[in-house]
């Protein structure tokens, strides 16, 4: 993790800020450091200054900082689209359309240039077939994996209680008309395997454990190439399309052509530039921008179908939506120990 020294007091007066652009982000360092190298490379007279921690993490220190009436980050980079929807209403953010950002498609930025997304990935199905399987064409298939009657085969997916990503799947679903709160009911109810981390479906389907797995696309396609045996669907409903986006954050006295927020915008060239766009390319994710080739393998992002629910929507019914599901999931494990018993007892 990159650490940040400074004091507030000192950190807001000091000359070395003047020529600094402070990024607050959750990006892993394997993805941080070769964009980091670049961007020195191309700005040799501006230093970039980064805090990296969990996307939760930098959100807590931004509402802290403003709540101090301090804000010290020029750019976040960190979250989801919910949470960015969530900035821009606050009036945190400073409208900002870099050059690069007319090639990122329309649905991935925000109309009035408050935030771009920057790298991508996408929610889909991987799985191994078996024996009784039957291959998923689309998100409504994960309910019934089996051919067999009685024997049921198990899907693994992060609980949605400990991976954002997975919420904003059952989210995108619950506000499809085709798949609705119908399909996450039924989807709960056969009992996924619930993991903390994609990591670990990946782990339960690779073990065979699960039969099926929701993972994102970047686990999921390296994991293809190790084990040629598993299958990828891109789910005929639309994939489940998750942004991580960039914008300026809003500071006092200050415009576009002054200070700090010169070097705000001059990173958030940057972060959409084909160069930056390519480095991320090549971590193995999808680059917001269109004319950038998808990683190897996958489709492009002019090709793809995705879901499009009202992310807006999402941060202020989170409590709501969790609440729900837990409701569902402890009624399908009420009714898995019950049939366990009567099954039991039949012996």
């Amino acid at each position: 993790m990159f650490i940040l020294t400074f004091t507030l007091g000192l950190f807001s007066v000091s000359a070395s800020a003047q020529r600094s652009v402070l990024l607050y982000t959750s990006v892993p360092s394997s993805l941080l450091k070769p964009l980091k190298k670049s961007f020195a490379k191309a700005n040799p007279n501006l230093a970039l200054r980064v805090f990296r921690a969990r996307a939760s993490t930098v959100n807590r220190r931004l509402t802290d900082e403003w709540s101090a009436g301090r804000p010290l980050a020029d750019v976040i980079w960190a979250g989801d689209t919910s949470q960015f929807i969530a900035y821009k209403k606050a009036g945190r953010l400073v409208p900002y359309s870099p050059p690069g950002a007319a090639s990122i498609p329309t649905d991935l930025k925000d109309s009035g240039g408050a935030f771009h997304a920057i790298r991508i990935m996408h929610l889909i199905i991987t799985y191994k077939p078996r024996p009784g399987f039957r291959s998923p064409k689309n998100w409504d298939d994960l309910t019934s994996l089996s051919t067999r009657r009685n024997a049921p085969l198990r899907l693994a997916m992060p609980s949605p209680e400990k991976s954002g990503a997975s919420l904003a799947g059952i989210f995108a679903w619950q506000q499809t008309p085709a798949l609705g709160w119908r399909f996450v009911s039924r989807l709960l109810a056969s009992s996924p395997l619930l993991t903390d981390s994609f990591g670990e479906a990946a782990k339960a389907l690779d073990e065979k454990i699960a039969a099926a797995t929701i993972l994102a696309d970047f686990i999921a396609y390296p994991l293809k190439k190790r084990d040629p045996a598993i299958h990828i669907t891109w789910p005929a409903e639309g994939a489940v399309t998750i942004t991580g986006p960039a914008g300026i954050l809003k500071k006092e006295n200050t415009n576009l052509g002054v200070g700090p927020l010169r070097g705000a915008r001059r990173l958030m060239d940057f972060l959409t530039s084909r160069q930056a766009q390519q480095i991320i390319r090549r971590g193995g994710l999808y680059a917001a921008r269109g004319d950038i080739a998808p990683p190897e393998g996958r489709p492009a992002l002019g090709q793809l179908k995705r879901l499009a629910p009202d992310w807006g929507a999402l941060l202020a019914n989170e409590k709501k939506i969790l609440s729900r599901i837990r409701a569902m999931v402890s009624m399908a494990k009420k009714k898995k120990e019950h049939l366990e018993s009567e099954n039991s007892k039949k012996k």
